[in-house]
């Protein structure tokens, strides 16, 4: 908006939609059709596909910092095409577990947060099982952060309790102690990025441990795991980690974090940024944790993503949840009412 009040000639929007609801990025397209039919020049940046054919004229791909591809009619050229450009060949897209829910590993009970006097999680209710991916969707800024928070044990409710494993979290020690795995939303925060990528997996990898240090050779075994089996491209364990790419950088925080096994998963927006091929990739990581037994809550912002990996989707809005959703109930419609409610 505020970019707007300047009536420019050029505008350059960088993943516009990251924080809004599916009905307020369709008002956006509306705005930018509208300012391109005034002369209003547009750049528009963005991994997401379907908008790329929402809202462009002509597109440029770009690969590894090089134009991999000038595209003069984006909606004949297509999503898939537009994506091998991106990325190459493309692994299969991530379906949600199959197997049928077990027992309760995370229980959260009339749960309040308050931050500064303010109450940002207000009596939120819900459980996740074994072997299911619940989905909790809603716009960023409406109480998810607090409640993840408090789940992981970092901030202490003022209201209401979690449980894993049938067991109290008073603090990161019990989250992590009782079987809890958590992604963050933010990886630049997750890593140490000076230090070198082996010393980020001995952090991540030796987070319940009373070993103050990993010997080296564990340390190695785990490198070479992330690179079989997680496909990192790092250049060795000494390399720094802010050296890697965004979507190694995931790969880092997201394979350490899975080597060392939970019986529950927070996963936070963990394909924020990444291209078609990493996505797909994190998103089959998650869906396969689930069918081997693991719960899943996955906090995110992208629809497409709580659409295509969850068994159960929650809307969080105003700090309450205001609907819940089997796979086959929700709809990007549904969710964006609720998300608004």
């Amino acid at each position: 908006a505020a970019a707007l009040m300047g009536e420019p000639e050029v505008l350059i929007l960088d993943e516009p939609t990251s924080n809004l609801t599916p009905l307020e990025a369709d008002n956006l397209f509306r705005v930018i059709r509208a300012l391109r039919s005034r002369g209003v020049s547009v750049v528009y940046i963005t991994h997401r596909l379907r908008e790329v054919l929402e809202v462009a004229d002509r597109v440029t791909v770009l690969r590894r910092g090089r134009v991999a591809a000038l595209i003069n009619d984006p909606r004949r050229a297509g999503e898939k095409e537009l994506a091998r450009l991106m990325v190459g060949e493309l692994p299969e897209e991530a379906k949600a577990p199959a197997s049928k829910p077990g027992r309760v590993v995370l229980r959260v009970r009339e749960l309040r947060v308050e931050v500064d006097g303010v109450e940002r999680v207000k009596g939120v209710s819900f459980d996740v099982r074994e072997g299911e991916v619940v989905g909790l969707a809603g716009v960023a800024g409406n109480g998810q952060e607090e409640l993840v928070e408090a789940i992981i044990g970092v901030r202490r409710p003022s209201g209401g309790f979690v449980e894993v494993a049938g067991k109290r979290v008073r603090s990161p020690r019990d989250y992590y102690s009782q079987g809890g795995g958590y992604i963050p939303g933010d990886r630049a925060k997750a890593l140490a990025l000076d230090m070198s990528v082996s010393d980020n997996i001995a952090f991540i990898y030796n987070t319940v441990s009373r070993a103050l240090l990993l010997d080296g050779k564990t340390v190695e075994s785990l490198y070479r795991l992330l690179e079989e089996r997680f496909k990192l491209v790092a250049g060795g364990p000494s390399v720094p980690a802010g050296r890697l790419s965004g979507g190694n950088q995931q790969k880092l925080l997201v394979g350490s974090e899975i080597l060392r096994g939970f019986k529950i998963l927070v996963a936070v927006n963990p394909t924020q940024g990444l291209d078609v091929a990493t996505t797909r990739f994190v998103r089959t990581l998650i869906a396969e944790l689930a069918e081997r037994g693991v719960g899943v809550l996955l906090v995110s912002t992208d629809l497409d993503e709580v659409l295509e990996l969850s068994n159960r989707i929650l809307v969080m809005s105003g700090g309450r949840i205001t609907g819940s959703l089997s796979r086959d109930e929700a709809s990007p419609e549904r969710l964006g009412v609720l998300m608004g409610a």
